[in-house]
């Protein structure tokens, strides 16, 4: 009977433990029942785990921004039209230039070779403001192409004649009388109005021959201090000018007698030290008597972009102020063609109706020289370029002035209005200064030659055809735009 007993007590404790295990398996099955199955080996496991946040994406960068992080540079290192950079992460950002790689090369290989204490040349397209070329030397803290160290001399005589034509009713063919020599400026000059001089000369003339006493007399008599600071600062004076590398502003100041007309004469004529103006700045300026009058921001960054290809940064034309009417534009247009072909500007261009190049081209300019405070002398050039639709030896000047142009000192009349006779063509706006050190002869208008020289020969007179039909290519997208109001 006992044994009995053991072996039932034995199958009942052996059926219970049969129905544990099945009751912890039920369990554990309706546990899993919905549950993610974890199929990550543990060592991929342990990796993903380690791994950091993805890096946030780039933010998009301000003008002034990018200009402190590329600073300062020559650009000497740019080869081609890219570059690198590293933003303030230590992370390298590529950017792409608005530079010619050609004629950024060719500046770069004249100024540094100029042998003067300073020399800066800068080349850009007139109707977005994209810089195409911009060089600098005799400064190796600065690119002197972005100095405003420089006194403008008688480059201000363009904002003068344009408040006098905007603000006195003046236009290029008004009279004015002076006495004393062209070149020089003193108080006797200034005894008689303007309706009063032993001498007459047009405003085109004067402008063309640059006549301080002319430009003097303008300032003391026709404008005043208030009208003559309002252009200057309309002409981007005493402005910021954002630009993508580190551009000092230009500089204009009444004084601190702004009514005494002798100081208002030696501003008006850019006979003085204290106005200042940069080579970038000179183009831009240029570029108003070019594209109806419009003072475009300058970039020379077209995009900048990451190692993942994401752009950060995008150049973009824009328009600071319209400061001049259209016809004032057009007008300071024909006072400086006068100027390369009968003025200041004629040495380095006298033989612009016979040069393969050069006769193809409507050319503007207007020159400026002045001795700074150390003696050294400082020549000026500012100029502007558009293809002529003839470009025959004449350029097509059949007194396309209209009534009312008469030449001046009795010359075929040679002046035209660029962006009318060629509106599709490509244009500059260039700007070069020297600072001669006594030793050199190299001339601002020689380094503006050679610019135009390099830019349009391979289009105006191609050697290799195929080299001709790329560089169409490239400066169709630099287009010169018709001006508001023109057709």
């Amino acid at each position: 009977m006992k044994g009995a007993g053991l072996v039932k007590s034995m199958a009942i404790v052996g059926l219970v433990m049969t129905l544990v295990v099945l009751v912890a398996g039920l369990a554990r099955g309706r546990a899993m029942v919905g549950a993610k199955p974890n199929l990550t080996p543990p060592a991929m496991a342990v990796a993903v785990g380690s791994l950091s946040p993805p890096p946030p994406p780039p933010k998009y960068m301000a003008k002034q921004e990018l200009a402190d992080l590329i600073g300062p540079r020559d650009l000497e290192e740019v080869a081609g039209e890219y570059f690198e950079i590293f933003d303030a992460n230590g992370r390298p950002l590529f950017v792409k230039t608005t530079l010619d790689p050609n004629l950024q090369s060719q500046a770069l290989k004249w100024v540094n070779s100029s042998g003067a204490l300073k020399a800066a040349l800068v080349v850009l397209d007139p109707a977005t403001g994209r810089v195409l070329a911009l060089a600098g030397s005799g400064n190796p803290e600065f690119n002197a192409a972005l100095e405003s160290s420089f006194p403008a001399a008688s480059i201000f005589k363009i904002v003068t004649a344009a408040a006098a034509m905007e603000m006195a009713d003046y236009n290029s063919m008004t009279s004015i009388a002076y006495d004393g020599s062209q070149h020089t400026l003193y108080k006797a000059n200034l005894a008689k109005g303007p309706d009063q001089g032993a001498h007459s000369s047009t405003l085109r003339e004067s402008f063309a021959k640059s006549i301080n006493s002319v430009f003097g007399k303008l300032g003391a008599f026709s404008l005043g201090p208030n009208q003559l600071e309002e252009m200057a600062t309309s002409f981007g004076f005493n402005e910021s000018l954002d630009f993508e590398l580190p551009l000092a502003s230009s500089y204009f100041e009444l004084g601190e007698n702004p009514d005494d007309s002798f100081r208002l004469a030696e501003l008006a004529s850019g006979f003085n030290r204290d106005t200042r103006l940069s080579p970038v700045h000179g183009a831009l300026i240029a570029s108003m008597a070019l594209n109806g009058g419009d003072l475009f921001e300058p970039t020379i960054i077209s995009q900048v972009s990451d190692l993942e290809d994401q752009v950060v940064y995008r150049g973009r034309p824009k328009v600071l102020t319209h400061a001049i009417s259209l016809q004032t534009s057009e007008e300071l247009s024909l006072m400086m063609q006068a100027a390369v072909t009968e003025g200041t500007g004629r040495k380095h261009f006298s033989d612009a109706k016979t040069n393969p190049v050069l006769s193809k081209l409507i050319l503007g300019g207007k020159s400026g020289t002045i001795n700074d405070e150390t003696g050294a002398k400082v020549d000026w050039f500012v100029a502007f370029a558009a293809p002529s639709d003839d470009q025959g030896d004449d350029q097509g000047h059949d007194n396309a002035d209209g009534p009312g142009h008469e030449p001046i000192d009795g010359h075929a009349d040679d002046q035209i209005d660029p962006i009318a006779q060629n509106p599709q063509s490509p244009s500059l706006a260039l700007a070069a200064v020297i600072v001669h050190d006594g030793k050199t002869n190299f001339a601002s208008q020689e380094l503006i030659r050679k610019a135009l020289l390099a830019y349009y020969s391979p289009l105006l007179n191609p050697k290799d055809p195929a080299k001709a039909k790329a560089k169409a290519k490239v400066m169709a997208g630099q287009k010169t735009k018709p001006s508001p109001g023109r057709s």
